[in-house]
Formats: structure tokens, sequence, C-alpha cells
């Protein structure tokens, strides 16, 4: 045997060492035998019907499913994998598609690929069978399909808004700048609210008639400005004991109805000792407190009492929660004091001062004057304060701040009250003026019960 034969049986024995497992096990080969297509669910959806068969040796692992819309816009509508096949098997497989993926009243070719993978190479005679096209009648649009139409939706790979269809991907990358746009925007708005929004002020004011003129202190006029400065709201909260007397400040317009073309433009909870105020239980109600308290005043003339409370008591309460957050256990007994800044402009709104004096179970008006005023601008401030008793020992801290909610609500309904203030023309006794009965928290003392002959006494602070 010469050395080219022994060269070449060696060749082949190698050859044939190589290839004899491959022999030993037949490669998978699948093929579609049938695809078919139907109208489901009242022509909403396309039932695609895929018939596989494996005309190779057992399988030995999952495959991909993929079918792709072909066309002027080709995408992957389904991209699955389902379970390996014996030899000689067969599987029908049900893919539903919504009719919103595919133009109305169009024709829509699918390309259907089964298998088409490591074990049966794209473009090689093993898969010619494992591609297959359909084409599918897409109808129009009816008025059930319109009524069962849905926003979003999912098919396979493909995301359905609003009858247009996007892919995976352009989906979450469209998510994503969402996303950014609302935290820019977020961002933008914290940055805009930082350079020109001010938090709520209360600061110093001067009234209108605050500055001393030269009047003898026993003259009408001196004594009239002394009460003045005493007199610190426009309720009866004095000590109802006979023969003392009481000045009050009335903030109306030139109409003479009380609080009429006045604006609220401030409103403080704190609290005070001998020394003063405390800064650090200071609470300001903020803009939208103010704008609600304002539109309240505007609707009192026109709304019920019931209905006025039910509208103060949200903004009550939200300057009481955040006040007795600052309250600690050992302050809580200190006395508070509630502020109302008001604004009006000259010429529309009016001051006046009236001084009342306790007698016979009720009080009487002894004076009323208008104030001397120096107004520097248009617009004329004024300011009212209220003491209310700070937590009482018997009082748990729920109760406390319930009641102090309730207190704040009582003198907000008194001091919104429509009234047209009557001034004295006739030289006679001037006329009682209306009483109430005051919460004990406000005055500390039990209201005084008239005998029906003499007006009902008003109780006070």
């Amino acid at each position: 045997m010469t050395s080219q034969r022994r060269i070449i049986l060696l060749i082949i024995f190698f050859v044939f060492m190589l290839h004899s497992p491959i022999l030993a096990q037949e490669a998978r080969d699948y093929a579609i035998t049938s695809v078919d297509s139907e109208l489901i669910d009242d022509d909403s959806s396309i039932l695609l019907t895929i018939v596989v068969t494996n005309n190779g040796g057992d399988a030995v692992g999952d495959t991909n499913i993929i079918v792709r819309l072909l066309g002027e816009d080709p995408r992957v509508l389904i991209d699955s994998e389902f379970a390996p096949l014996n030899s000689g098997a067969g599987v029908t497989l049900e893919i539903p598609f919504s009719v919103q993926l595919f133009d109305a009243d169009s024709q829509a070719e699918l390309e259907v690929s089964v298998g088409v993978d490591n074990f049966e190479l794209a473009n090689t005679p093993i898969a010619g069978d494992n591609v297959e096209t359909v084409t599918i009648d897409i109808p129009a649009r009816t008025s059930a399909a319109s009524s069962d139409f849905v926003w979003l939706q999912r098919q396979g790979d493909t995301i359905i808004i609003a009858d247009q269809p996007y892919t995976l991907l352009e989906f979450s990358l469209g998510v994503l700048a969402f996303v950014g746009i609302l935290l820019a925007f977020w961002m933008f708005s914290i940055l805009v609210r930082a350079i020109f929004s001010r938090p709520p002020r209360f600061g110093t004011w001067q009234p209108p008639y605050g500055v001393i003129p030269p009047y003898d202190q026993n003259s009408v006029d001196g004594r009239r400005w002394g009460w003045q400065q005493v007199a610190q709201n426009s309720l009866l909260l004095a000590p109802p004991t006979e023969g003392n007397v009481h000045a009050v400040k009335l903030l109306m317009g030139t109409d003479g109805i009380t609080l009429n073309h006045w604006k609220v433009t401030g409103m403080r909870l704190s609290q005070y000792d001998v020394y003063g105020r405390i800064a650090r239980t200071q609470v300001l109600a903020d803009k939208k407190q103010i704008r609600r308290m304002n539109n309240i005043l505007k609707k009192r003339s026109n709304i019920d009492e019931a209905k006025l409370q039910k509208m103060l008591r949200p903004i009550a309460d939200h300057l009481v929660k955040q006040f007795t957050k600052k309250v600690s256990k050992k302050t809580s007994f200190l006395p508070i004091a509630f502020d109302m800044r008001f604004a009006g402009k000259h010429g529309d709104v009016r001051i006046i001062f009236e001084l009342y004096q306790f007698s016979q179970k009720a009080w009487f008006r002894i004076d009323q004057w208008d104030p001397m005023m120096q107004v520097v601008s248009q617009s004329m401030q004024e300011n009212y304060t209220f003491t209310i008793h700070g937590k009482d020992a018997s009082e748990k801290k729920r109760d406390f701040r319930e009641r102090l909610r309730d207190d704040l609500i009582w003198l907000l309904l008194e001091s919104f009250r429509v009234e047209t203030v009557t001034e004295d023309v006739t030289g006679g006794q001037p006329a009682v003026r209306e009483q109430f009965n005051v919460p004990d928290t406000l005055s500390g003392i039990e209201p005084i019960k008239g005998d029906g002959a003499t007006p009902q006494a008003s109780s006070s602070a």
C-alpha cells in the first residue's frame, strides 16, 4: 500500500469519526404547515392560527415564533417561545391581534417564522419551510369597535396608544422623556416659588390716628384719644361689672355697614406672657387662607349663620393645627392672642370708636366719635386683637385644640356680623348695643342672665 493511499484512508477514518455523533442523532426540522386568520370579537380582533410540525429528530429546547408586519412600516408584532416538539409531533398556535394595530380598511401582510435559529439557519434549505407569509383584510372601523376603543393596550411587543402602535423601545423612551419633563417642570416651579413667592408677613403697623395730637388730656378730645389706644376690637368683651367702661373700634364702609370695603390682609395666632409676645409660637395664615377669608367676608350678607360657620371651620382648623404644634406642655396655659389685620381705601372706609358703660345688667353707649385721621397714602390699615384663655389643667390636648378652634369661629362670626352702626342724633339716651353670650374661655365669667325687664348682659374676657 502506497503512502498516498494510507493518507487517504486516514483522512476518511477521521472524517467518519467526526460525523458519527451527528449521524447517530437526526437533527430537528420544524415546518409551518398552515397559516389561517379570522375576525373575532365583533371584528375588533384578528385570530392568527399557525400549525407547526417537526419533520426531523426530537427537539431539545424552546424555540421562537416571530410575527412581523411587512410593508411601509415594518415592525415585530410577536416574539415569543414555545416548548420543544418530539419527532413527528405538531402544535397549533393561536395568536390574537387587535385591529387597532393596523390601518382601517386595508390589507396587512404578515411574515411568520418558526425555529429559525442555530439549528435551522436562515437562508438554508432546512429552514426553507420555516417562514410563511399571510395577507389579512383589515375591516373598516365600526361603531361597535369605536365604543370598545382602548387608549392603552399591549399586543406582544407592540404598545397601542390611542390607535397608534409603538414598539416597546419607543414606548420606554417616551415614558422616560415624559418623566424627565415632569421632573424638570417640578424643579422649575420650585425655583420660581423660591424667587417670586413671599412668606406671609405680619409686620409692624401704624394706625391712621396713632400720632399724639396737641390735645389737653382733660378735654373731651384728649380723653377720646386716650380711649382709642386701649380699644382692641369691635366686641364687648369687658367684665360686666357695674360702672365698668369699655371702648370698641368699628371698621365699616362709608355706607355705615360693618367691615364693608375692608379686606383681611393677615391673621396671626401667638402666645404671650408678662414680658410680651412669644415669637416662636407665632403662626401666620397663608395666602390661600387669606383669600378664603376675604371671599367669606364678601358673601356673609347672603348666607345664613350655619353656612358661614361651616365656611370658617377649615380656616380655623388650619390655624389651630399649626399653632398647637408649636405650643409646649410647659407654656400651654399662657393666654393666646388672635390678631386680624385689615386694609381699606381712604374714602371708601371709615373707623368709628364707641365708649360703653355697664349699668343695670346692660351695656349702654355713652360716647361715639370719628378719630382725627392722618392719612399719608390712599391705603388705611387697622388691627383687631382678641385674647383667648390658654389650656386649662382639666383639658386634654385634643379638647384644647377643638375648644380653641370653636373660640376662633365664634370670634369671626361675631366680628363678621352684618350690622349698620347708628349714630345718636336725638341727644337722648343711646340705644343698648346688641347683646350676645360670650364663651367662658373668652371671658372667664359666667354670662349674667337678665330678668326679662332689662336686656341680657354680655360677658367678656
